[in-house]
This record gives structure tokens, C-alpha cells and sequence, in this order.
């Protein structure tokens, strides 16, 4: 029984009738009940009243009115509150600030770019100043930071918002060389050097030393420089110090090296004793066997290590070498001076061999098993001044015949002021050498030329109508390869010229 029905019940009381309402019961059944009959019920209804009630009272709220819950507001912060200052802490990426309160415990700090919010979290102060964290990859901008108390309000003079700059630190500056040292070899050459950088570099020019050259020596990133140094014609060693400045970085210093030059006489192992002939360069650059002159110059020679072979120039230019002319390997051919390429046939192999004391010999570097050596009249060489006396000769040979065998004697290398005049008393070879002649329009023409000489080369009919020509440079003893157009025949004269001077010669082109 609901309580409506109740009070239907009890309003019944007092109108003598009560009607009840069966559901589902046909016909529709009301009853009369008389006064008497219901103040019998009345202890009954006022018991079941009692009992509806409370079970009334625990009915879901949402059939109960509505009631409003006061909030206690919070209270004022001791000594108020106020944010002093937000700043970005220098050189880094992170920020602070400074808070006045004397009772906060907690706050909500948000930072803000623009209408993007980029941080919200709850921050517990153990002092007035806070560190925060950048967000990362945040860029430069005027940010707002807000931190308001949780535990307690601020006044109405109170401030919780600042805004602040930020820029983001700049990183710093790494740099790293390799190689990051460099031993030069005696002759003149270059070394590469790689960097590798986030920022700005230089290579010192002050640091550079008077010997050495640097090419490519600034740079921003990654990049790479070039030293170059010139020939070492001296016997010790020199060193320097490259310095490499970075923008953000420490500077690095890279050590340098070249090693000095060993100058050697090279005496024939059969005179030793008797009659020292000695290794020779004539005036006209052609490489002799001449009697031993300590006041010569031209009879000291370079000997460098490359690779383990020696490279054997002369003392005066470390890139005018002994090499095999035509870079040919086979016995007989002729060891002249030539310009320095690095090829196997300018390379020696020195071993030491019996017969005399000291006695080496130089093979050829992939040749097969020959060397270089002096076989004409018994190591004396020719007496022509023109003919080349040192030969390529057999492994058996040079190891049994001791024109074959050289004996080294360590010397200082010349002075500056030597090589300059003995670079003087070299001229041009008073005639041309021309291979072969007759000949069916090519032919070499060999000569020589002072290193830093300058020559011009030309074929002309004897009308004077010039048929070749070309500019030559000095390279001392050189060999120049010539083809005239298939029109020509006849005698031709072939000439060159230099400083003023002119060498000629005939020849005969036959077709």
C-alpha cells in the first residue's frame, strides 16, 4: 500500500464511506463501511502510517527536491600572495620564478604561448623560487607563466601571471681533425686534412709555419683544408704547430712534421780505394760517372724513403729524380733525370751485397730483377759528356761486378746559397737529340732544361712555315714525343729556344 491510498483511508474517517479500487477485479467492487466498523481500523491505519514513513524517506533523491551544499570558501594566504618575477635562467633551457606567500603549499603552474598552453601541472614549492623545464624544442617568443595557490587565496592586489622572453640557448660548438697529426716526407706535397664540425672554424694563419701552406682554411660545418709543404733539403727534421680556432669550441692543434733529407755521394763499389768515381750530373743534366770532387755540387744526391724504396733526386730538386727512361725495365735501358711522378720505374730497392765494404745495389721496383748501374769500362762510363752512363743491368750483374755496386757517403746537404749556383752553371745542352732520324713524321726530340726554365719547341719546313710548336717547361733532362700532319716530308728543322737562344737541328721526315 502506497501512502495516498493511506490518506484516502483516513479522510474516509470522517465521511462514514470508503470506496476501494481492486484492479483487475469485475465488476468494479466499493464498499460502504460504516463509522463504526473504521474507528475499529483507526489504531491499524495510524500503525501503518507510522511504518510508510521513513520507508518514504529513503526513496531516490531524485524523486526528493533538489537542496543547494554551501562551499566554504578558502582562506586568505598568510601574508598574501603575489608573483614577484618569471625569468629564463641564463644560457640554459630552463626558466624560474619567484613567488611571495607564507602559507602556500601548493599551486597550479601553467605556461602559455600565444593561446596554446605548454605546460599544466601542480607544483609543491619547498622555497619561494621554482625551477621549471622548458618544453622541448620550445623556440624564442614572449611566453606567459600563471601560478596560482591551491591551498589558499591571494588578495585582491595579488598577481599570478607574468609574461617573460625566452630564447633557446645556443648550443655548443663541437669540432674534431683527422688525421690530427702529419709527418711530411722530404719532398715538396700535400696532405688532406677532414673536419668535422657543427660550427664556424678557421685554421690560424699565424700558426702556419714559413714551410707550409694551407688551402681551403675556413669553413663553416663539416668540411676539409689542404696543407701543403714545400721540399725539406735539409738533413733534420722540421716541425710545426697548426692551430684550429671553432666558433663555440675549444681550439685543437694539429702537429706537423717533415723529415729532413739524407744527401748521399754515390761512389762505384770497383774504385773504392783506388781511383773513387763518383755518381755526376753534367752541366747539360745528363747523369755521368765522373772522378770524385768534394767542391761538386752536382755529386750529391737526395735519397728518400717511400714505401720502402728510395727515391733518388738531386740535391738541388727534390722533384728531379733517377728513372728509367720511358719507364722501361729491360737491361740496357738508361737511368736519366726526369720529373717525379711516383711511377715504379723512378723507385729503388736498396741491398746490401758483398765484394766491398758498405757496397749496395738499387734495384728497380717491379722490374723483374734488374738494377741500375755503370757497366761501360768497368764502372768508368763513356767518355763522351753527352751519353748517359748509367744503365739497367741484371740482378747477377750487379751483385758480381762492382761498376754495378755503389758505396754511400753521408753528407750535409747543400746551403741554399750552393744550389743556387750550381742551378747557375746549368744551361741547355749545346745540340738536340733526335729519336729516330730519318723518321716517317714522329720522332722525340730530348734536351735539357733548367728546372723553372722556360723553352719554346717548334718544327719548321726550310721555308720557314712552321709545322709544330709548343711551350716547354723545365723539368731538367726531358724527352718531348712529336707527330707532324701525314702532309709533311722532307727535311724539316727542329728548334728550341730559351732565354734568348736557339738550339737546332735537322731532320728528315721520309714517307
Amino acid at each position: 500500500m502506497n501512502l495516498p491510498v493511506l490518506f484516502s483511508l483516513f479522510s474516509g474517517l470522517f465521511t462514514g464511506s470508503v470506496s476501494f479500487f481492486i484492479p483487475h477485479a469485475k465488476p468494479y467492487f466499493n464498499m460502504d463501511v460504516s463509522t463504526c466498523f473504521l474507528r475499529r481500523l483507526l489504531p491499524l491505519i495510524a500503525m501503518a502510517l507510522l511504518i510508510a514513513t521513513p520507508l518514504y524517506a529513503r526513496e531516490s533523491p531524485a524523486k526528493r527536491p533538489s537542496k543547494t551544499v554551501q562551499i566554504k570558501p578558502l582562506v586568505t594566504c598568510t601574508c598574501g600572495y603575489t608573483l614577484v618575477s618569471v625569468n629564463q635562467r641564463s644560457g640554459e633551457t630552463r626558466g624560474e620564478f619567484v613567488f611571495n606567500s607564507c602559507s602556500v603549499d601548493s599551486l597550479r603552474m601553467e605556461l602559455w604561448l600565444g593561446s596554446t598552453m605548454q605546460i599544466n601541472k601542480v607544483v609543491k614549492p619547498t622555497s619561494a623560487t621554482i625551477i621549471f623545464d622548458m618544453p622541448a624544442g620550445a623556440g624564442s617568443g614572449t611566453y606567459k607563466l600563471k601560478a596560482t595557490p591551491l591551498n589558499c587565496e591571494g588578495t585582491s592586489s595579488s598577481v599570478y601571471e607574468i609574461y617573460f622572453n625566452y630564447t633557446p640557448p645556443v648550443p655548443p660548438g663541437a669540432i674534431s681533425v683527422s688525421p690530427g697529426a702529419y709527418t711530411f716526407s722530404a719532398s715538396s706535397g700535400s696532405a688532406y686534412f677532414a673536419i668535422t664540425s657543427t660550427t664556424s672554424w678557421a685554421v690560424a694563419s699565424g700558426s702556419i709555419p714559413s714551410w707550409a701552406s694551407v688551402s681551403g682554411g675556413s669553413g663553416s660545418g663539416n668540411g676539409s683544408f689542404t696543407v701543403s709543404v714545400t721540399a725539406n733539403t735539409w738533413g733534420a727534421a722540421r716541425s710545426g704547430t697548426l692551430t684550429l680556432t671553432a666558433s663555440g669550441a675549444s681550439s685543437i692543434t694539429i702537429p706537423i712534421t717533415q723529415v729532413g733529407t739524407n744527401c748521399y755521394r754515390f761512389d762505384v763499389g770497383g774504385f773504392v780505394g783506388i781511383e773513387p768515381q763518383r755518381l755526376d750530373l753534367t752541366n747539360s743534366g745528363i747523369v755521368k760517372v765522373n772522378p770524385a770532387n768534394v767542391s761538386a755540387p752536382k755529386q750529391i744526391w737526395q735519397v728518400e724513403d717511400i714505401g720502402g724504396y728510395k727515391k733518388i733526386a738531386r740535391a738541388s730538386n727534390s722533384n728531379s729524380v733517377l728513372g728509367v727512361a720511358g719507364g722501361g725495365s729491360s737491361t740496357g735501358s738508361q737511368v736519366v733525370l726526369q720529373s717525379y711522378t711516383g711511377g715504379d720505374h723512378q723507385l729503388w730497392q736498396q741491398e746490401s751485397v758483398s765484394g766491398c765494404t758498405g757496397c749496395v745495389i738499387f734495384k728497380r721496383k717491379g722490374g723483374g730483377g734488374v738494377a741500375f748501374g755503370s757497366p761501360e769500362d768497368w764502372g768508368r762510363g763513356w767518355s763522351d759528356t753527352t751519353i748517359q752512363d748509367i744503365r739497367l743491368v741484371s740482378y747477377s750483374d750487379a751483385t758480381t761486378y762492382g761498376g754495378n755496386k755503389w758505396v754511400l757517403s753521408s753528407v750535409t746537404c747543400p746551403t741554399s746559397g750552393a744550389r743556387m749556383a750550381a742551378e747557375e752553371a746549368v744551361r741547355p745542352e749545346q745540340r738536340l737529340r733526335i729519336s729516330a732520324n730519318p723518321n716517317a713524321g714522329e720522332f722525340k726530340v730530348g734536351f735539357f732544361l733548367a728546372p723553372g726554365k722556360t723553352a719554346d719547341l717548334g718544327v719548321t719546313d726550310l721555308s720557314g712555315r712552321q709545322l709544330y710548336g709548343r711551350a716547354v717547361k723545365g723539368e731538367g733532362e726531358q724527352t718531348v714525343d712529336i707527330k707532324l700532319a701525314p702532309t709533311v716530308s722532307g727535311i724539316v728543322v727542329v728548334s728550341l729556344k730559351s732565354d734568348g737562344k736557339m738550339l737546332s737541328h735537322r731532320v728528315l721526315v721520309a714517307k
